[in-house]
């Protein structure tokens, strides 16, 4: 790799000091997703799983597993015999809560060979699989439906909007409606029940019923409040936390709704008491200080405002007040190191890690200082700061390329499992918030000369006519410019022309042999695998077809194992 490709490449505020290192662990793990091979019996775990939490089972050569699929559990497994020939059907489904409907529509086979493939049945079927070898995950796909009506009361009507247009009154869950309330000429909407100052609910979990009130517009008498609401204080002495006012009109005037809330309506509750249905009435409010310290409310100042809603058309009223929780002071500025994007190194994209790859780390307060690797093996702390891997109760500390305040480049361990977990950036021994992340077999990405995941690759050029080899460079780098495609020239039809390509994250899957896609172009990969140099870094050489030699900038992407690169650019 000559030294004016990768002086943008290897520079430390992207890809960390690559350059600095001689030899790299050369990994050669295959890591399966699901399937776990079991040392005893020849037997193999195999997920089992199901949606939209239902609870339903699955009869495989007879045996039946029940499948309960929640809030945290994807589901269940089995230990079977892959061996032989298996028989697979959909038991029936659990009885559903009143008002909901559950239906098993399908099952899916997902299998992980060569090339991962899934198949469908409808729920009816009985499936006979000659060969399960490699057989992932069995997924029962049930649909659940929430009935949700409308009522309307009085002189208007309700117009409901959703993505899914299901039959009659059922909505699949999570069901996201949003309902208009259109009042008749001359008439208002007065509210929702008797909370007229809410606004409609847009999911559903469970059956619901909506209530909307109108009424007509007339000459009704103005509501008069007599009093006024004080700063509500809580936390601070002395403390205000009840107010009383009087409610009164010229005639009786029943209220539709009246109430008190402040613009977060999760930071707290204002409690309202009626001492009468219809004016005039007098309403307590008090401020529900359990809610404040069970939820650790923070200080500060809150906007709320009280109001009532009439049902006989006249006009509303509210009044606006404040809730101070404190003496106020501001939160003072957190001091942990917050990671804010976890992307590959060589692409800049958010995706699957892969043992053994190269990762970034971008936030806030990552480290005190700059500070770059030194010597062989990568060290797990660089100026007080290091990474945490954790999976399934197991941890890590990432070998460490480059830190800086903004920055951090690592090296994946060769033996992370596949699985999701979290990533955590560890400053000064005072670990910050993690970040979730998923470890995956594969996660290709090419390095650039520009170093932002696009443009001209990092790579060089071989031509080849027997013993004879010449290196032509793919790419110009100005000094304080971006780097360009340089055209490749091959004179000789009789040379074999060879790019060689640099990324990270597709070592490990041996099984098949990555996909090379220049422009509608497939080119033939000669070779993948560790380069012998760096740590992290992988090497691709693709032949390139003379068809394409003159064709110009052309587009490449690889894709190894279902999973494509980002897509860099070499001119031909």
């Amino acid at each position: 790799m000559n030294s004016i490709m990768f002086s943008r490449w290897l520079d430390p505020r992207f890809t960390g000091a690559l350059r600095l290192f001689g030899a790299c662990v050369m990994p050669m793990l295959l890591l399966s997703a699901t399937i776990l091979a079991q040392s005893s019996g020849g037997l193999k775990e195999v997920q089992l799983s199901t949606s939209h939490l239902a609870t339903g089972t699955v009869v495989i050569n007879g045996t039946s597993y029940t499948i309960t699929s929640t809030g945290a559990t994807l589901g269940t497994t089995a230990m079977l015999d892959l061996s032989k020939p298996l028989v697979v059907s959909v038991g029936p489904t659990a009885t559903p809560k009143p008002g909901i409907e559950y239906r098993a529509e399908s099952f899916h086979l997902f299998f992980h060979g060569t090339t991962w493939r899934q198949e469908t049945y409808p729920s009816t079927q009985v499936v006979t699989i000659e060969d399960p070898h490699d057989l992932e995950e069995i997924r029962v796909i049930r649909t659940r439906y929430v009935e949700v009506k409308s009522v309307v009361i009085g002189p208007g009507q309700l117009r409901r909007y959703s993505v899914e247009s299901p039959p009659d009154n059922f909505y699949q869950v999570p069901a996201h409606i949003y309902f208009e309330a259109v009042p008749d000429p001359g008439a208002k909407f007065i509210g929702w029940d008797r909370y007229g100052f809410l606004e409609p609910r847009t999911t559903f979990w469970d059956p619901e019923i909506m209530v909307a009130r109108f009424s007509k517009v007339t000459n009704a008498p103005p509501l008069m409040i007599e009093g006024t609401i004080p700063t509500f204080h809580h936390r601070s002495t002395p403390q205000v936390l009840e107010a009383t006012l009087r409610v009164t009109a010229a005639s009786n005037v029943t209220p539709a709704g009246v109430g008190a809330e402040c613009k977060d309506s999760r930071v707290f509750y204002i409690w309202t008491i009626l001492s009468n249905d219809t004016t005039p009435f007098d309403v307590g409010l008090k401020l529900a200080t359990d809610v404040l310290d069970h939820n650790h409310i923070p200080n500060g100042e809150y906007s709320c405002e009280f109001r009532i809603t009439r049902q006989d058309g006249g006009q509303d009223v509210s009044i606006p007040f404040k809730v101070v929780l404190g003496p106020y002071t501001p939160e003072p500025e957190s001091t942990d190191a917050v990671a804010e994007a976890v992307v590959n190194a060589a692409s800049y994209l958010p995706q699957s890690i892969a043992a053994g790859s190269i990762f970034s780390i971008f936030g806030k307060r990552l480290a005190t200082g700059e500070a770059h690797a030194q010597s062989l093996p990568l060290p797990t702390t660089l100026a007080s700061t290091q990474v945490r891997l954790s999976i399934g109760g197991q941890s890590w500390l990432m070998p460490l390329f480059y830190v800086s305040p903004g920055q951090v480049n690592f090296l994946v361990p060769v033996e992370a499992p596949n699985g999701g977990g979290f990533l955590s950036v560890i400053r000064d021994d005072k670990g910050g918030p993690p970040h979730s992340v998923t470890i995956e077999s594969t996660a290709p990405a090419l390095f650039t000369t520009n170093a932002d995941g696009k443009g001209a690759p990092s790579g060089y050029v071989i031509r080849a006519l027997g013993e004879r080899q010449e290196r032509d460079e793919i790419a110009y780098c100005p000094e304080g410019g971006p780097c360009t495609p340089l055209p490749l020239i091959s004179t000789d039809l009789n040379e074999d022309v060879f790019l060689i390509l640099f990324g990270t994250g597709f070592r490990n899957d041996r099984r098949s042999v990555p996909e090379a896609r220049i422009g509608t172009a497939m080119a033939e990969v000669t070779y993948f695998g560790p380069h012998p140099d760096f740590a992290g870094l992988d090497q691709i050489n693709v032949k390139i077809p003379r068809a394409l030699l003159g064709s110009g900038p052309q587009p490449i992407v690889l894709r190894h194992s279902g999973k494509e690169t980002n897509e860099v650019t070499v001119h031909f």
